[in-house]
């Protein structure tokens, strides 16, 4: 009985041995670990780069903390240089659209007095509308625009809108209309150019007359407008079928702009 109790005794004895074994391997382990996460006193190696207060100097300091403060001020300054490009840019681009217009050629002429065409000359189907006024107050001429016997003189090629208008009117005196006179009347805008001694049409119109009830007069208000390409030097002008009609000639006007 003896001999059992003390096999047992040692058992025991062996088993705490081991335990006390385990415990202090893993407070090794914990004590190593934690020794790992803290801290590190690793050696500083230099680096130079320009110092941050003066560019002329070369400053020496360990590589990490040297090199991460010199990677954020180079991204900072990087980032509101181009923040500050930006703005500058937004500005000019601002300031360009304000007096883009200003720039661009411009002309804008009202009706003068107009003779009708000379008796027994033909000129063919359409007449050129000749008498304009460039000068008043409802008139415009600017950027290297000129007006040339009826004619609007382009400076620059490009894009351009033409526009005219025409108050027509004829008053038959009290006699009816015939079956000759035309049911509409023809309206055109024409350029001709030096360098190819052309005309060409650029424009054409038809618009049928307004007749009163009692057929003794009838008149015609005729607008025409489009967006066409120019070349620098091209003369722009205008024709109409019949500038007899045109009663009151300040109420017509004529124009074109860049676009």
């Amino acid at each position: 009985m003896a001999v059992k109790l003390s096999g047992i005794a040692s058992i025991r004895v062996l088993a705490i041995v081991i335990f006390l074994i385990d415990v202090v391997v893993l407070a090794a382990v914990l004590l190593v670990l934690w020794n790992m996460a803290g801290e590190k006193n690793e050696t500083c190696s230099k680096l130079c780069l320009p110092c941050a207060d003066d560019k002329g100097k070369i400053c020496c300091n360990c590589h990490v903390p040297t090199l991460q403060e010199f990677l954020a001020k180079t991204f900072n300054d990087s980032l509101h240089a181009a923040k500050k490009n930006k703005t500058v840019l937004m500005q000019d681009l601002t300031k360009y659209m304000d007096v883009s217009w200003n720039l661009k050629p411009t002309a804008h002429i009202t009706g003068s007095k107009i003779q009708p065409p000379p008796a027994g000359r033909r000129q063919g189907p359409l007449y050129p509308l000749r008498d304009w006024e460039d000068k008043g107050n409802n008139c415009l001429m600017q950027n290297g625009m000129e007006y040339r016997n009826g004619r609007l003189v382009v400076p620059a090629k490009g894009l351009y809108h033409l526009y005219g208008l025409l108050d027509l009117h004829q008053s038959l005196d009290g006699n009816n209309m015939t079956t000759e006179m035309p049911d509409s009347i023809t309206m055109r805008f024409y350029r001709f150019n030096i360098l190819k001694f052309t005309e060409e049409m650029l424009v054409e119109g038809f618009r049928p007359y307004q007749r009163s009830a009692n057929p003794r007069f009838m008149s015609y208000e005729s607008y025409l407008g489009a967006d066409v390409p120019l070349e620098a030097g091209d003369e722009v002008y205008m024709k109409v079928s019949n500038p007899n009609y045109i009663k009151n000639p300040s109420r017509n006007v004529f124009g074109l702009h860049m676009l």
